[in-house]
C-alpha cells in the first residue's frame, strides 16, 4: 500500500512537471505578441527612456504574473485529480477507524476500559523488553564476531 501510494506520488509530480513545462511553452507562444510589443516598445526606449521604461517592466510584470497564474491553476487542477482516488481511500479508512473508536469510547464501562488499556500496557512493555533484548543480543553477537576475527593467529 505504502509503495503503491509513494508511486502514486511519483507518477502525479512527473505529470505535474510535464504539464507545467508544456503550458509554460504554451503560455510564452500565446503571449509571443505581447513579447514582440515589448520588443518593439524597448526599441522606442531608445528614443524616449524615461516614458517608455515604465511602460515595458509593466508589460513584463503583467505578462510573468500571468504565465504564473496559469501554471498555478494548472498545477492544482492535476493535483486534485492525481490524489483524489487516494484521498478518499484514506478517508474511508479513517472514518471507518474513527466510527469504531467513538463507539467503543462512548459505549464500554470503565472498569472494562481499564481492564483493556492495562492489558495494552502490559503487552507493549513485554513486546518492548523483548525487542530491546534481541538487539542487545544481536549487538554482542556482532561484537564477538568482530573479536573473534580481529583476533590475532598464532
Amino acid at each position: 500500500m505504502v509503495e503503491r501510494s509513494k508511486l502514486n506520488i511519483i507518477t502525479s509530480r512527473v505529470i505535474i512537471t510535464t504539464m507545467g513545462i508544456a503550458t509554460a511553452g504554451l503560455l510564452a507562444w500565446r503571449n509571443w505578441r505581447t513579447v514582440k510589443q515589448g520588443a518593439k516598445m524597448a526599441a522606442q526606449a531608445i528614443m524616449h527612456p524615461a516614458k517608455t521604461i515604465k511602460k515595458v517592466v509593466q508589460k513584463v510584470r503583467a505578462g510573468v504574473a500571468h504565465v504564473k497564474r496559469q501554471a498555478t491553476k494548472l498545477y492544482t487542477a492535476t493535483k486534485r485529480i492525481v490524489t483524489h482516488p487516494i484521498r478518499t481511500g484514506r478517508q474511508i479508512y479513517r472514518k471507518t477507524v474513527n466510527a469504531v473508536k467513538r463507539v467503543y469510547q462512548k459505549y464500554t464501562p470503565r472498569p472494562i476500559k481499564r481492564f483493556n488499556s492495562a492489558v495494552k500496557r502490559t503487552v507493549t512493555k513485554r513486546y518492548n523488553s523483548a525487542r530491546k533484548s534481541v538487539s542487545r543480543f544481536v549487538k554482542n553477537t556482532r561484537t564477538r564476531v568482530k573479536k573473534f576475527f580481529r583476533r590475532k593467529r598464532r
